[in-house]
């Protein structure tokens, strides 16, 4: 989340302004995106209700991003979902997969929450994995785009294109094959 937030407002060509809504104020995870938010001065609201998100999406009304944060939600509460997609009209929406997640719970992933307009893929700890399948699988499945991928921990160099995944993968075919003639 953050590291989206900072290729937006950094860009140098063309910066945007940037705030991010967290929807779960209780999790470890959102302390760490308020500490990030505050040193890099992106805009950071915590709404635990459909009124506070009414609100934040007010304040924010005039940047050219709003970065929404669901941590903690799980992918089973469809009613929580439901409610939190509701007041987001016309916007991207893109679910972030794990590349170290397993393939049958990236595509239960998937399914449950396409129906609320996914339309944007974030592949994180693309540098954790060796397997990439099932990433390429998802990609087949949904026929939903790419957008990112993150492959380390740097804020504000790991967060990569599609083509950068695409690339990645070029690499290893181009090994594979250099492996398969140099051992017959």
């Amino acid at each position: 989340m953050i590291k989206i937030a900072l290729k937006n407002k950094l860009n140098i060509i063309k910066p945007k302004s940037v705030s991010i809504i967290s929807f779960n104020p209780f999790s470890f995870r959102s302390e760490i995106l308020f500490q990030y938010s505050k040193i890099s001065n992106i805009p950071l609201e915590v709404c635990v209700d459909k009124p506070e998100i009414a609100l934040s999406l007010q304040k924010h009304k005039n940047k050219n991003i709003i970065l929404f944060d669901t941590p903690g939600i799980n992918r089973k509460n469809e009613e929580l979902i439901k409610g939190h997609f509701d007041q987001l009209k016309n916007s991207l929406r893109f679910l972030v997969l794990a590349a170290t997640t397993k393939q049958e719970d990236l595509l239960q992933t998937v399914e449950s929450l396409i129906s609320f307009g996914i339309n944007r893929l974030i592949f994180t700890k693309i540098d954790e994995t060796d397997y990439v399948g099932p990433l390429l699988n998802i990609l087949f499945y949904t026929k939903i785009p790419l957008a990112y991928v993150t492959n380390g921990p740097d804020l504000s160099f790991d967060l990569c294109d599609s083509t950068f995944f695409f690339e990645y993968l070029w690499q290893l075919i181009i090994a594979l094959n250099w492996i398969l003639k140099t051992s017959e």
